[in-house]
């Protein structure tokens, strides 16, 4: 047996669900099957209830339990009604079942519970014919039918890898925050491709723009042409107008390659499964001499995840433009949510500007020369000039402040600063914590410590620990 082959044979055993998870899994959906169609039968326009997503296609990971219920409607329902009927008949079948639910965003509300430590979803849809769709989750049966046709317990066993090769390497979940595949994505690869090995192998070539069609239903210039912004696109087979890889950023694709390349030219479990060094990893040392500080607030009231993550990393890029502006070189930043807080982490060159900087004036055949000479000249800032060099000005400006914590306090108060409106109060009213030691002490322990370690590794987990690869 090959190295790969041992390597993918033990993952496998790992995540392959036992006949007991199966079995819970499977009475936990009939259970919630029956339960809907007695509480939405009664509904006018109510047409059936179904299994959708990895249980009912058996793709489903053994640490990750989920159902999907999808609760058909005829197109006479109007969005309004559909909403509010599945959220409120969806909480009841939940709560029947004996879990807890709360309410969940994506193109519209629906239901989320947890059952026997199973993950549920209940979800409105319209029954409709392949191209009318009336909500982007009416397509959803359509893939369930497509992939199961085409599916065998070979390839079963490969979306499984290939969702715990996503899963680990940080690149499964189609959410804003994740900017990844999604599973029906992962489905379509492993069909296409015909296996995991075969995936990787092409992958591992990729230059993006990536163009799949799995049906052959448009040219490749079609596809660029249609999805210019898209880094990978991969033609859905029940709707040729739709990318199935619209929400993988480049970031992400760039990842998957590069995971690729080092997986075939070195297996290991560790690309599918936890590593134990990031919970070992000296924060400590790792932060040390850094030059971080962070912004922490907490959020009282809901948003919507995909949302709440695309304020925050818009706010992000824009405390990004504005440092490097003043000066500032940003390395990298983070962004964390858990609970309610939230947490962006900077590393900066430095935190604190020089106490002195150069300013470049206008050349001196300029209309507004003599203007700026007067400004500068005698402005109490001025430390030395207007002098001439070449034949543009330059005078020597001090700084009022210089530590990035007062600067961007100043920012934020006079509005200086692209902030997301629906979060500036928030950003405004935020906790800056300057210096590596500071932020260890309050981040290093605790809900955001693994989000601190893995930024200060700033490394993918495979490569966690290694020394040579």
């Amino acid at each position: 047996m090959s190295i790969v082959e041992d390597v993918l044979n033990k993952v496998v055993e790992l995540i392959e669900p036992s006949e007991d998870e199966r079995k819970k899994l499977n009475e936990t959906a009939s259970l919630l099957l029956s339960l809907c169609e007695r509480r939405f039968s009664a509904i006018h326009g109510y047409v059936s209830t179904s299994i959708e997503g990895s249980a009912a296609k058996d793709t489903w990971l053994r640490s990750k339990p989920e159902i999907d219920i999808f609760i058909h409607f005829q197109p006479i329902v109007s969005r309004e009604v559909l909403e509010k009927i599945v959220v409120e008949l969806g909480s009841e079948v939940i709560r029947d079942a004996g879990g807890n639910s709360r309410l969940r965003y994506a193109e519209h509300p629906y239901v989320e519970g947890f059952i026997n430590n199973i993950t549920v979803n209940i979800v409105g849809c319209y029954e409709v014919s392949d191209g009318n769709w009336i909500s982007a989750v009416d397509r959803t049966p359509h893939h369930t039918r497509y992939v199961n046709s085409r599916l065998t317990p070979s390839l079963r066993r490969d979306v499984r890898l290939l969702k715990s090769f996503l899963t680990q390497t940080e690149i499964y979940g189609a959410e804003i925050r994740v900017g990844g595949f999604s599973g029906y994505l992962a489905e379509l690869l492993i069909l296409h491709f015909g296996g995991f090995l075969e995936l990787l192998k092409s992958a591992s070539r990729w230059k993006p723009p990536v163009v799949i069609d799995p049906e052959r239903r448009v040219t490749k210039r079609e596809a660029l042409l249609i999805f210019a912004k898209s880094p990978l696109i991969v033609i859905d087979p029940v709707d040729k107008n739709r990318n199935v890889a619209s929400a993988v950023t480049l970031t992400k694709l760039s990842e998957f390659i590069l995971a690729s390349k080092f997986f075939l030219e070195r297996p290991s479990v560790d690309f599918f499964l936890g590593n134990a060094m990031l919970e070992s990893m000296p924060i400590n040392s790792l932060a040390e001499n850094r030059n971080l500080f962070a912004i922490i607030f907490k959020i009282d009231e809901y948003i919507a995840p995909d949302v709440l993550w695309g304020e925050l990393r818009r706010s992000a890029e824009g405390i990004k433009k504005k440092l490097s502006v003043a000066g500032f070189t940003v390395y990298n930043y983070g962004i964390n949510e858990s609970r309610g807080e939230v947490i962006l982490i900077f590393e900066l060159d430095k935190l604190c500007l020089p106490s002195v900087y150069l300013h470049r004036g206008p050349p001196v055949w300029m209309d507004d020369a003599a203007k700026f000479v007067k400004k500068h000249l005698l402005s109490s800032d001025t430390i030395a000039g207007p002098w001439i060099d070449g034949d543009r000005l330059y005078v020597l400006k001090k700084r009022k402040d210089i530590s990035v914590d007062v600067l961007l306090r100043n920012w934020l108060a006079k509005g200086e600063v692209s902030i997301s409106r629906q979060l500036y109060k928030l950003f405004s009213s935020s906790k800056i914590v300057v210096g590596w030691r500071e932020v260890i002490r309050l981040l290093g322990t605790g809900e955001h410590s693994s989000f601190l370690a893995r930024f200060l590794a700033s490394r993918p987990l495979y490569m966690m620990g290694k020394t040579e690869f």
